[in-house]
C-alpha cells in the first residue's frame, strides 16, 4: 500500500511539473489555459474546508473570475509571474490537502 501510495504522489509531481502548456509562445492560447486552470484551482481552495483560509487570505489570487486571471496573465506575460502564481496556488492546494 505504502508503495502505490509514493507512485501515485510521483505520478501527481510528474503531471504538474509538465502543467505549464508547450504552446507558452502563443499568448492568447497559454492566458486561456492560464485563467481556465486558475479558476478550477479557485473553487478547489472553497471545496476544501482546510484551504479555504486561503481565498480570505489572497482573494485576488484565489478568485473564481475567468476574465481576470486571463488580462492579469496578459499583462504579465513574459514576466514569469503567470507561472509564480500558478505554483504558488498549486503549492497552497497541496499544503492545505487539496491535492
Amino acid at each position: 500500500m505504502k508503495h502505490s501510495v509514493c507512485l501515485a504522489f510521483v505520478a501527481f509531481l510528474a503531471a504538474t511539473a509538465v502543467a505549464a502548456p508547450v504552446f507558452a509562445a502563443d499568448p492568447d492560447e497559454y492566458c486561456n489555459w492560464y485563467a481556465r486552470t486558475a479558476v478550477r484551482q479557485a473553487h478547489m481552495a472553497r471545496e476544501v474546508r482546510s484551504c479555504r483560509h486561503l481565498v480570505w487570505e489572497r482573494p485576488a489570487r484565489w478568485q473564481t473570475s475567468f476574465g481576470e486571471h486571463y488580462r492579469w496573465c496578459r499583462s504579465e506575460f513574459g514576466s514569469g509571474g503567470n507561472d509564480r502564481e500558478y505554483h504558488a496556488r498549486r503549492d497552497d492546494l497541496m499544503a492545505c490537502g487539496a491535492l
